[in-house]
Formats: structure tokens, sequence, C-alpha cells
């Protein structure tokens, strides 16, 4: 309040739990500055906690933010707009749900203030309030770059009649027409690059970059957990026994999403930490020995188990399925 009275500037974070009385604080903060006829904006990251505040907006609403953050960004603010104007005059900006927000949100409204009234000073000069609570959600990567792959018909007479057919086509073992992802995506390569660098198929990577024709990963498991690689498009030709398949070439990345794998692509790997799901009774030999031998020890291991029936709510065992004329031939 001595740096509102005193129209000095100053920046400041308020921090607390849930519960301890942070929104009666910004209650106060306005009623006070507002009881003198000075102009003090409240703003949250979220609707609810806006509805929450006196006169409180969302901080996309008042001060323009674009609602995708990618890349540069800028508030479509103009000096001479009646919201310039009314921003000049403000002498108390409030953000609830501050750490909840792209840091480059808060960063663009910063840029705007300044170019508004020509000063260098934080937020130019005005006293701003942010809040919020480090304990709750933070912001979650909303860059989503889209790579779309190139069909090309084995039959290049055909090429336009069956371009946006193939597009709907996903082989087995071929990466989809569309492949969407974030920083820090967990994805499993698809093939063979170079077994000698780690680059298997089923090998698990997470990405760290992204560029127009080449994507930046880091091997997440295995003897090259770390390593970092550069991933490229290459063509993909569905198998002769997919019946479903037309005869076509598919330029893609080798990836896809890998947020959980099955028993039989989780042979070989060897992980930290488990979790098993069984809606229904392995049906193969050496399905469950695979997926019981994954982790390291007995206590980075769960399994989930669905009821054979109401009556056996507390199901605790499953047929393991096994092959003995196969385990024959170790005896030989």
């Amino acid at each position: 309040m001595e740096k509102v009275n005193s129209k000095s500037s100053g920046v400041y974070f308020i921090g607390g739990p849930g519960g301890s009385c942070k929104t009666f604080l910004y209650e106060a903060l306005l009623a006070g500055v507002r009881s003198q006829n000075l102009i003090a904006l409240a703003t949250a990251s979220s609707g609810v906690s806006a509805s929450l505040l006196p006169g409180g907006r969302t901080a996309h609403s008042r001060f323009k933010i674009p609602l995708e953050i990618v890349g540069e960004v800028n508030c479509s603010v103009s000096k001479q707009s009646t919201l310039g104007t009314l921003l000049k005059m403000s002498n108390l900006i409030l953000q609830d749900k501050a750490p909840m927000v792209n840091r480059c949100a808060v960063e663009t409204v910063d840029i705007m203030l300044r170019d508004i009234i020509d000063c260098n000073f934080p937020f130019d000069g005005k006293v701003v309030v942010l809040g919020g609570d480090f304990q709750q959600v933070l912001p979650i990567s909303d860059q989503i770059y889209t790579y779309y792959n190139f069909d090309e018909a084995i039959d290049k007479s055909k090429q336009s009649l069956q371009e946006d057919l193939l597009n709907t086509l996903t082989p087995n073992g071929i990466p989809p027409h569309e492949l969407e992802f974030k920083i820090n995506y967990f994805v499993m390569l698809l093939w063979n690059i170079n077994h000698f660098e780690g680059l298997c198929n089923r090998t698990c990577l997470t990405f760290r970059k992204f560029n127009k024709n080449v994507i930046l990963a880091g091997i997440t498991t295995g003897e090259y957990c770390g390593k970092y690689v550069f991933l490229l498009r290459i063509p993909f030709v569905p198998l002769k026994s997919d019946q479903t398949s037309i005869s076509f070439k598919r330029h893609q990345f080798p990836i896809r999403p890998c947020f959980a794998m099955m028993i039989n692509k989780a042979q070989g790997q060897t992980l930290d930490f488990v979790g098993l799901y069984l809606p229904e009774l392995v049906f193969s030999h050496g399905q469950l020995y695979v997926a019981l031998s994954r982790a390291k020890t007995s206590k980075s291991f769960k399994v989930l188990l669905k009821p054979l029936s109401i009556k056996n709510l507390q199901n605790t065992h499953t047929k393991n399925i096994v092959y003995k004329e196969i385990l024959s031939f170790i005896r030989l």
C-alpha cells in the first residue's frame, strides 16, 4: 500500500497453501486501493479463481494474451485503445494462480506494459501482485509442433485417387498418418535403425526438441540410457501379408506414443518400475514370465488383476500358460 500511495514500482508474490486466506488478502488489497478512488485490476489464471475476486477477469481476457503460446507472442493491446488507457491509469495489478500459467504469458504482459508506458521498469513501474501456490497444479506445456506423413501409391496413376484413403490406413508396424507430440512425451521406436547406437525396435525415447524435419530425443532405458539421438522420416512399406492394406509407401518418423506397452513388446526391456494390468488371462506361453521379469526387484512391481466374478473380488491369482513340450527341449 505504501508503494501504491507513493506511486512507486514494486513486484510482489504472495504464496501460501490452500486455505491460508490468500483470497481474503487479495480482497483487502483491492478494497484498500479502490477506496481511495484508484484503479486496481483483479485477474486470475482460471475463470473460477477470477470469479472469486471483486471485478475479476481472467488474465487472458484482461491483457489479450493469446490462448496458444508458441514461439514469440504479443498482447494485442495498442496505446490508443480504451484498454491501453485503462492500463496506463491503473495503480495496482493483481493476478491470482500465477504459477499455473506459462512464464511467457507473464513476460508478454511485462513487455506490453513497458511498450504502452514507454518505461524500462518491470511492468512499466506499476505495483504488481502475483499470487498462488506452487504445491498446486503447474502449467502443462501446450506446444504440440504435429507431423504428417507423405503417402505414395506404388501405382503412380492412382496417387490422386487414393491419397485420402491412404492417409486413413495404419497397417501393423507402421506409424500413423498424423503424429502429435509435446516436449517430454514418451515414444517407442518402430524400426531397427542402428543397434550399435541403441536405436532398435521397441526402444523407449523421450522427446526433447522439435524441428520441421528432425526430432531430438533421448533414450530412456537400457545400456544407452541418457543418450541423445536425432530421428528423421524414413520410408515404410506394408507387408504383403497385410491384406487390408493397399500397395503404398509411407514416409514418416519411425515412432509412436508409448504410455504403455504390450507384454510382447516388453521383451528385452529392464525397467525401474513396472505396472502390469491383466484384464484377462494371458493366452500364450511365456507371456506371464516375460511380464513378471521386466522389473529389477519384486518391490518395484505391481499387478492389477480383473476379478473373475463379483463373488471373488479379492482375486490374487492368475493362470500361467506353459507349453511343456517347449521346455522339454531344454533338457535335450
